[in-house]
């Protein structure tokens, strides 16, 4: 399940539910997802309790953070962030450096 790639969280939202009453297998992933995409997929796969590893390895090999605070690992697993909205806060300043540059 790539949320950036099924139209959203709301069209990932209904697959996941679809799933879920079918009693089908829910697997996630977010190969090489930037920040926001990363974020939705956190969301996601948190809101729905993910029972599976994902392969979310963005952060790994993609440079540079457009985030305030960079996503926190513990034990090798990305945590879902729990602020409101997706849960990440995004820098302005460094959007606008990444413009310019």
């Amino acid at each position: 399940m790539k949320p950036a790639r099924t139209a959203g969280l709301f069209d990932a939202r209904r697959q996941v539910e679809y799933l879920e009453r079918n009693h089908l297998l829910f697997l996630g992933s977010g190969l090489t997802d930037p920040d926001l995409s990363l974020a939705a997929s956190l969301a996601l796969f948190g809101a729905y309790r993910l029972q599976y590893p994902a392969a979310l390895n963005g952060p790994q090999f993609l440079a540079g953070s457009f985030l305030k605070q960079p996503f926190r690992v513990e034990a090798g697993s990305l945590l879902v962030p729990t602020a409101p909205g997706l849960g990440v806060e995004v820098d302005e300043g460094k959007v606008r450096n990444a413009a310019h540059a």
